[in-house]
């Protein structure tokens, strides 16, 4: 697939992603090439974090050379394919299938996704993702160390209901030393969620067909970001805070609103950057491999079990 080296734009965003379509999946089935509402409106609701995301990714990945990536939480793997239309990489993602437990085996250990992609110039239609299927807060990566140049967490963190650390531990381990971690997650203190509840409205997220992995467990503050990472025995390349969503996206009276917090938090404030929507985080693997359990973040930490591979566990 040729690679799309020049500026990243909104807009373009949308009229690739729009003509992306899974056609064969056998990790999920029907599950995701039927939804086809929800799909369109996530093309539309993702296409500014993702240019920020591709952006931040091209000023901490090399070039000249190809990128072995791993993918946690590929699906609907949007990502997946502007990574191959944005940088040379070799990628492989992992999933839990649709409607899964925490503690079920799952039904296959790997499966191959077929999507169907708009021309990239070169005549490609077809891209193939490789999907290995595990639980990546709970079961070992089945890679060997060191092997990924680029671990991608892509708005996953959020999903985890167990232990995030035990996924920080395995990506440091399958990560080369010169390895980069990157991370988007939505902001728990956003300015948007204290006006709703100011308001008396819920801001909690609904359950979801999908499974347990479908809804939002635990979002967080950006410094949780930046400690937990570190906790884990990373290094914080670099941390930013941004509107993301369609201010215009349920009503104008609303869209005025959010337009007037966005103007608000785009102040040049530590606490008002802190009030924006959503974090993205570049991170290193720094020293050894730590599960770490601090008491800021967990509760009965002794009943975690020791991690796999040989990685100490920590419990500050």
């Amino acid at each position: 697939m040729a690679r799309h080296d020049g500026p990243i734009d909104r807009d373009d965003l949308i009229r690739y992603l729009r003509g992306v379509r899974i056609v064969e999946d056998p990790i999920d089935g029907r599950a995701l090439i039927d939804a086809t509402p929800e799909i369109d409106a996530y093309v539309w609701l993702h296409a500014r974090s993702a240019k920020l995301s591709l952006e931040m990714l091209r000023r901490h990945l090399p070039t000249g050379r190809r990128l072995r990536v791993l993918e946690l939480g590929g699906a609907p793997y949007f990502f997946s394919t502007l990574m191959h239309r944005h940088f040379d990489v070799e990628l492989t993602a992992a999933n839990v299938q649709a409607a899964a437990w925490p503690g079920e085996a799952a039904t296959l250990e790997r499966g191959l996704v077929r999507l169907e992609v708009p021309d990239a110039g070169d005549g490609e239609r077809r891209m193939d993702v490789a999907v290995e299927v595990f639980n990546i807060e709970k079961d070992p990566f089945p890679f060997e160390s060191d092997r990924f140049d680029v671990v991608l967490c892509m708005e996953v963190l959020e999903h985890l209901a167990y232990s995030p650390s035990h996924m920080l531990a395995e990506a440091h381990r399958v990560l080369r030393p010169d390895g980069l971690f990157f991370l988007t997650v939505p902001n728990f203190i956003n300015i948007k969620r204290l006006v709703n509840m100011f308001l008396n409205r819920p801001t909690e997220y609904p359950y979801s067909g999908y499974g347990v992995y479908g809804r939002h467990a635990r979002e967080y503050a950006p410094f949780e970001v930046r400690r937990l990472f570190e906790a884990c025995h990373f290094r914080v390349a670099e941390l930013t805070t941004a509107n993301v969503w369609p201010t215009f996206r349920d009503s104008r009276v609303k869209g005025l609103g959010n337009a007037v917090l966005n103007g608000l938090t785009a102040l040049p404030l530590p606490w008002l950057a802190a009030k924006r929507e959503y974090v993205l985080c570049a991170a290193r693997p720094e020293g050894e491999a730590v599960a770490a359990y601090p008491s800021w973040l967990y509760t009965h930490r002794h009943l975690y079990p020791e991690p796999p591979h040989g990685v100490a566990k920590v419990l500050d």
